[in-house]
C-alpha cells in the first residue's frame, strides 16, 4: 500500500544536514534524554491505563462538555486534517449572552470582524509624562462588571486559542493579561472578543498531507515580535507559527505561541530575538517528535530539516554570526544564548564539518508574515491572511 502511494521509506536515511549541536537541545525544560523520557511515559501510561476501568465522558448537551471534534478525510493522494470546536463554542456564546444580558441589561452581543478593536494598545512613542498620565487613567478607571467572571471566560477562550482557534490569540492572551486587575476597559476587550467568536464560531482548523511527502517533511517557522505592545508593562509581544511542509503540497499548521514577554527590551530587533528564541524552542521539541516518530535517531544527526523565516535583519544576523555587540546583554538580562540559538538554524556542515551553514534563516517582509496578526491588534486584512494561513475556513 506505501509502495502504491509512492512513500516506501528511503534507504540509509542520510542526514540532510549535521548538527551536532542539537545534543544540548531544550525545550522548557532540558530535552536531551528525549528518547528516554518517551520510553518512561510510555511506561507510565500502561500504568494508568490499567487502573481505568471506564472512560469518563460527558453528553453534548452537557454542561461540562469541554473538547475538540477531530476528523481524517482520505483521498487518493492526501488527506485533510480537520480540527474544530463548534458545539462547544455555540454553547459558550450562549453562555456569555445570557450573563451580558444581567450585567449590561439591553445590551446586544454584536458580531465583530476582528477578535480586538483594531489599534488597540499599538505602541507609540513613550515619554515620562505620558506614562505617567496613562498610570493615572488606568487607576481611575472603576472596576467592570465582569471582575468576578473575567477568569472563567478567559479560561474557556484560552483553552479554545490552544485546541483550534489561533486568530484569537492576541485578544484572549492580552484580556489574560489584565485579570488581576480588571476594570471596564478589561469588559469592552472582552465583549468585543465574544462579539468575534460569535460571528466565526463554525470556523474548522485544516490542513492537507500528500503521501509522497512523507518522507520529505520539514518544519517551517514563523516569528514576530511586536515591541512594548503592552502598554501597561511596556513588554513587547512574541509570536510565533510552526507549520509541517512538504514539496508536493503538505501544509498544516502543527503549533503557536503568542504571550507577553518577561523581560522589558530595549530595542525593536531584542524583542524580535525573543521571539525567535520563543519559537525555536517549539521547534526542536517538534522536531524531535517527527524523527522518533519516523524512527529516526536524531542525537547526531537530523533528517527533517526546519527553517526561519522572520522580518528582522537584526536578529538574523546575530544568529549567523552567533554573536552581537548590540544585543550581547540578552544573556545576562534574559537568559538567551545567542550561540545556541544560531546553533540551531545555522548548523555545521560543509566539507571539512566546521563552517556553518545559513540556508535555513529567511528574511520576509512583515506584511508578508501571518504571525504579524498575532503579535498586535490588526486590521481585518490582517485577520484575513492570519485565517488563511492557518487553513481556518467556515464550515
Amino acid at each position: 500500500k506505501e509502495k502504491s502511494k509512492g512513500v516506501e521509506r528511503p534507504e540509509g536515511l542520510p542526514a540532510r544536514h549535521v548538527c551536532p549541536d542539537l545534543i544540548a537541545r531544550y525545550v522548557d525544560d532540558l530535552l536531551s534524554g528525549f528518547h528516554e523520557e518517551c520510553k518512561n511515559a510510555e511506561k507510565r501510561f500502561e500504568e494508568i491505563n490499567a487502573q481505568v476501568v471506564a472512560q469518563k465522558s460527558e453528553p453534548l448537551s452537557g454542561s461540562k462538555y469541554i473538547g475538540g471534534n477531530y476528523y481524517l478525510e482520505e483521498h487518493d493522494d492526501h488527506c485533510v486534517l480537520s480540527l474544530h470546536a463548534k458545539p462547544y463554542l455555540q454553547q459558550v456564546v450562549e453562555e456569555f449572552k445570557g450573563e451580558l444580558e444581567k450585567k449590561f441589561p439591553g445590551r446586544e452581543l454584536k458580531n465583530r470582524k476582528t477578535p480586538i478593536k483594531p489599534g488597540v494598545k499599538i505602541y507609540k512613542p513613550e515619554s515620562t509624562e505620558r506614562s505617567e498620565e496613562e498610570a493615572k487613567q488606568r487607576a481611575a478607571e472603576p472596576a467592570g462588571r465582569f471582575a468576578d467572571t473575567s477568569r472563567h471566560w478567559i479560561g474557556i477562550l484560552l483553552f479554545v486559542y490552544r485546541l483550534c482557534r489561533v486568530d484569537i490569540g492576541f485578544a484572549v492572551v492580552f484580556a489574560a493579561t489584565l485579570q488581576g486587575d480588571w476594570r471596564v476597559s478589561g469588559d469592552e476587550i472582552l465583549i468585543w472578543l465574544m462579539g468575534y467568536v460569535q460571528a466565526t464560531v463554525s470556523y474548522v482548523q485544516s490542513g492537507k498531507v500528500y503521501y509522497k511527502d512523507l518522507w520529505k517533511l520539514s518544519l517551517e517557522l514563523e516569528t514576530d515580535g511586536s515591541h512594548a505592545a503592552c502598554k501597561d508593562t511596556r513588554r513587547g509581544w512574541s509570536g510565533a507559527l510552526v507549520w509541517l511542509v512538504g514539496p508536493h503540497g503538505t501544509r498544516v499548521l502543527v503549533d503557536w505561541l503568542c504571550k507577553r514577554q518577561s523581560p522589558v527590551s530595549g530595542s525593536a530587533g531584542e524583542t524580535e530575538l525573543f521571539a525567535i528564541a520563543s519559537g525555536t524552542k517549539l521547534v526542536v521539541k517538534l522536531s524531535a517528535v517527527l524523527h522518533w516518530i519516523a524512527g529516526i535517531d536524531d542525537r547526531h544527526a537530523e533528517y527533517y530539516q526546519k527553517d526561519l523565516y522572520s522580518d528582522s535583519t537584526v536578529a538574523l544576523r546575530a544568529l549567523e554570526k552567533q554573536h552581537s555587540d548590540g544585543l550581547a546583554h540578552v544573556r545576562r538580562t534574559a537568559a538567551l544564548s545567542i550561540a545556541w540559538n544560531g546553533q540551531v538554524w545555522c548548523p555545521l556542515g560543509g566539507p571539512d564539518g566546521r563552517s556553518r551553514s545559513t540556508e535555513h534563516l529567511h528574511h520576509r517582509p512583515g506584511a508578508d508574515l501571518a504571525v504579524d496578526s498575532i503579535t498586535k491588534a490588526v486590521s481585518e486584512e490582517g485577520v484575513d491572511k492570519l485565517c488563511r494561513a492557518a487553513g481556518l475556513v467556515e464550515s
